[in-house]
């Protein structure tokens, strides 16, 4: 697949009370590198670099854009896909390619002040395979023209997105995810619905890998929050499967996958270290260290020495058989935990943060305790829910929001 991306980078300047903080950005910026990550290639058609000013004094982080210089494309490009996501109306609008994707933010954007709207109208609309906008955007343009528009996707923020196609309205939901700033959201979103869409031609799993893509974008502000702010660390559990329950490799690299973003998010990974053989807990703690994280491993009875011990920081022995209390010194070790499948050792430990209060995120689609409890109370006194998480991005993400939420 070949793609084609006309948008503009930007030089974002963020606008706080106190402070003006300067960052790379532009549309053209977010969807270069969503396609970077899908592998997709793709040549970028952009103008000259702009500066963004980006009022964040308020939870709609509406922005002022001098004027763009026009964009060009020459005749013979005829890609795939083309992409475009303009910050103003830099590119005369019209379609170039076998299937045409259209944010319409930067042509009903009005330049003259923040946050501003102006109505839109054109004929080339009507060519385009999939119109996105938000749900403001999407009023600055005439209903005549996305009626004849094949799909048009309608974001609202943490309130979820809608879909047109075929006379027919698909609302999905979104889990609010807590970050500094949203700013790129948007054009990651729509990059990686549009690729997946035409690949697939199904709205359902076009939107879902979106979400999924989006989630990770999400976790790297939170990761890269923590150390500009320089957070106190976070103690976070991974509680799983042991060997003996033959888990597959690929449930081993989720489990791995979860230790490292714990530790980008620089914090500290929490673990049951075994003494005899692996487990996801302890490929967590692997995962971990390959990325520079401190890990701590509790561990049963006496002595230091547990599996995998090279990858342990520090090692609490409790003296305590296993099975037995060394579970209620683990998982109260723990400022949140996060579980991946897991047998009777894991319920237990899931039990034992329900009943202390402690944040437990469960990974989805890895089978064990952690599935069947994704979404649930333990019982009806409804302390706390089993927090659900498709990926390991999600779950790292989840149980940051949490932690920062109760910390309010």
């Amino acid at each position: 697949m070949k793609a084609v991306i006309i948008s503009t980078f930007a030089e974002d300047k963020l606008i706080y009370d106190n402070k003006i903080l300067s960052r790379e950005g532009g549309p053209a910026l977010f969807i270069k590198n969503t396609l970077n990550n899908m592998n997709i290639d793709y040549d970028i058609f952009t103008g000259e670099k702009v500066i963004v000013e980006i009022d964040m004094r308020s939870d709609k982080e509406q922005g002022k854009i001098p004027m763009c210089k026009n964009i060009l494309i020459p005749d013979e490009v005829n890609p795939e896909i083309v992409i475009i996501s303009t910050i103003s109306n830099e590119f005369e609008l019209k379609t170039i390619g076998k299937f045409n994707c259209l944010d319409i933010q930067g042509y009903v954007r009005d330049n003259t002040s923040f946050g501003t709207k102006k109505f839109f109208d054109s004929i080339e609309l009507e060519k385009f395979d999939i119109i996105k906008g938000t749900v403001e955007e999407i009023t600055y343009i005439p209903k005549m023209r996305l009626k004849n528009v094949p799909l048009v996707l309608i974001t609202d923020g943490s309130n979820g997105f809608k879909i047109y196609i075929s006379d027919k309205e698909y609302q999905f939901t979104v889990e609010k995810i807590f970050v500094p700033d949203t700013i790129g959201a948007g054009d990651t979103f729509f990059t990686a619905f549009c690729i997946k869409y035409y690949e697939t031609k199904d709205i359902f799993q076009s939107a879902e890998y979106a979400q999924m893509i989006v989630t990770e974008f999400l976790m790297k502000k939170i990761i890269r929050e923590n150390k500009e702010t320089k957070m106190k660390k976070l103690q976070i559990g991974v509680m799983g499967s042991a060997a003996d329950l033959k888990y597959s490799k690929q449930l081993e690299e989720i489990a791995e996958k979860v230790g490292e973003l714990i530790a980008k998010s620089d914090n500290i990974t929490v673990y049951g270290a075994e003494k005899d053989y692996d487990s996801l807990s302890t490929a967590a703690a692997r995962g971990a260290k390959k990325a520079n994280g401190l890990t701590v491993g509790v561990t049963y009875g006496k002595g230091k020495a547990v599996y995998d011990q090279e990858f342990t920081d520090v090692i609490i022995a409790t003296g305590i058989d296993r099975g037995g209390g060394r579970e209620f010194v683990l998982v109260n070790s723990c400022d949140a935990i996060i579980a991946i499948s897991g047998g009777s050792g894991t319920l237990t430990e899931i039990a034992i943060a329900y009943q202390s209060n402690i944040p437990i995120i469960c990974l989805q689609g890895v089978g064990g305790w952690s599935e069947k409890l994704a979404g649930t109370f333990l019982d009806d006194r409804k302390r706390l829910k089993c927090i659900e998480a498709k990926t390991p991005e999600e779950a790292v993400a989840k149980a940051l929001e949490e932690l920062k939420n109760n910390q309010k």
